[in-house]
């Protein structure tokens, strides 16, 4: 059982974050395991209590988490969290375009994994955390943050025509092809590709098909209607087509897995 704070975030970092997401476990309670399903987005998330566990799917081994980590992007699951004990745990849920706008570091090397923040974004993230472990208010740690990432924003300038036009094919709502993203934004799909790759370590097609399949969780979480109908109104050739992407992404058909994806999953709150 998780007691779970959500948040939107400003005005002014709607663009870039979807929001903040603390999840406090419940001590002497089972287990709660999680899979990591695919996602376009990224994380930052600080650990205030025991760590999660993340090991793979095809090694049964501890792979406990750090106080502060950056997630990449995941095309595949191929994790699941374990999470026992006294778990205290604050996310930033990055949109697509998001961490690239403010912190202007690319994500390539953190495609499907994590890594400790402090090392990507110095010490004064490392500041910040223990900032927002001197708080026990969640509103409090969220101010926190979101003056730590204005701050970022503000320095890092103006977002480039590719960025936006990656972040609607991510959206999985616009329909565009590749071309047609490339053409609106006034370069090349060769240029358009370079972007994505340096930015998020994925190909636009990539990033895309992601957003899509975010899009029908969407869809599911707020209808009652048939995956037929969902798989229309996401952008999928036929169910079919659907289901194949919900096994690579998910690892399961998509009743399964909508089973699994509890509205305390951290996926849920990218998909609202």
């Amino acid at each position: 059982m998780l007691f779970v704070e959500h948040t939107k975030p400003s005005p002014e970092l709607a663009t870039y974050v979807y929001g903040y997401v603390q999840r406090i476990s419940v001590p002497n309670r089972p287990d709660v395991i999680e899979p990591v399903v695919a996602r376009s987005g990224s994380m930052l998330e600080f650990q205030f209590g025991d760590p999660y566990d993340v090991p793979a799917y095809d090694v049964d081994l501890p792979n406990p988490s750090v106080p502060i980590t950056v997630i990449g992007p995941m095309p595949a699951r191929h994790v699941r969290l374990v999470i026992r004990g006294r778990v205290e745990a604050l996310a930033v849920l990055f949109r697509p375009l998001g961490w690239s706008a403010i912190f202007k570091i690319p994500l390539t090397p953190l495609v499907g994994t994590g890594t400790e923040a402090g090392g990507i974004l110095g010490r004064g993230v490392n500041a910040l955390y223990q900032q927002m472990g001197n708080m026990r208010s969640f509103s409090e740690r969220v101010k926190m943050v979101e003056a730590f990432l204005v701050c970022q924003l503000q320095r890092r300038g103006t977002v480039h025509s590719a960025h936006r036009a990656l972040h609607v094919i991510a959206s999985g709502r616009s329909g565009l092809i590749v071309q047609q993203a490339a053409s609106q934004a006034g370069i090349s799909t060769r240029q358009l590709e370079r972007v994505a790759l340096e930015c998020f370590g994925i190909t636009p097609v990539l990033l895309g098909r992601l957003g899509r399949f975010q899009h029908s969780l969407r869809l599911r979480q707020s209808t009652k209607n048939s995956w037929t109908w969902i798989a229309h109104e996401a952008g999928y050739h036929d169910q079919m087509h659907m289901v194949r992407d919900y096994h690579q992404f998910a690892g399961m058909p998509p009743e399964r897995a909508m089973m699994q994806l509890s509205a305390e999953h951290l996926i849920s709150f990218m998909c609202r």
